[in-house]
């Protein structure tokens, strides 16, 4: 392990609580970007602590974020009790509608990130230090397309990410997850400010929330990222 990797795991280790460790097929790349993530992800998993329920993640591709956000649970000691879930097709995108289609700079296209697999997330896995026993003990990836897998869900969730690019996808992933979301929880949008290349995501994500009573859901900004979340009413922390 290098000096300058050593430096690193010291800020990380203080501050998150966090190592980086030699993976067997490929590595952590530690850019700005990684560390605002990090942060991103971090303050929200803060914020639902002691909220009851499990962690999901709806597209995870190649699992950068599933690997983050659940290494962030095992350092905080907060996996006691929790099961991460991920949930993705590994199939490609399923062809895009008219709203994701809306504007002319967008990138929806039927089969992107069809090079995805189960493999890869296990690889991700590896790369933040998990065995695959300990990954098994805490992560269930569960494969097939959203209409599919998520109406048999049936499990109470303090914590959701949406990344799924897709006006349908993420009306699927809300129809049927927002229901299991805790008082208190926290649903966060990978795409909802992306409104050129993704138009169709930050479209589904206001339809739903036009849906509810107005004090069931506070749509808020995060400074640093610029992404969105939702904390779903009855945090009696909130602030």
């Amino acid at each position: 392990m290098s000096g300058w990797t050593r430096r690193v795991n010291r800020v990380l280790g203080r501050t998150f609580g966090v190592q980086i460790v030699p993976g067997r097929t490929r590595s952590v790349r530690v850019t700005p970007d990684w560390f605002v993530r990090l942060v991103y992800f971090s303050d929200l998993l803060r914020r639902v602590r002691g909220v009851p329920g499990d962690v999901a993640e709806c597209g995870v591709a190649d699992g950068t974020s599933l690997a983050m956000l659940t290494s962030i649970l095992r350092a905080t000691d907060d996996l006691d009790g929790r099961r991460v879930w991920g949930f993705d097709a590994w199939e490609g995108l399923p062809p895009a509608s008219e709203a994701d289609l809306s504007h002319e700079r967008s990138i929806a296209a039927a089969g992107m990130f069809g090079h995805t697999s189960v493999r890869r997330v296990g690889e991700e896995l590896t790369a933040y230090g998990w065995t695959d026993a300990a990954a098994g003990d805490a992560i269930t990836l569960v494969p097939g397309y959203f209409e599919d897998t998520l109406p048999s869900f049936d499990r109470p969730l303090a914590f959701l990410h949406v990344d799924a690019d897709l006006y349908e996808s993420y009306r699927c992933v809300l129809t049927n997850l927002w229901p299991h979301v805790q008082p208190g929880g926290v649903v966060a949008f990978d795409e909802y400010e992306e409104t050129e290349k993704w138009p169709g995501a930050k479209k589904a994500v206001d339809e739903f929330l036009g849906s509810l009573p107005a004090a069931e859901a506070s749509l808020r900004e995060d400074a640093r990222t610029g992404k969105w979340w939702v904390l779903k009413a009855g945090d009696t922390r909130d602030g």
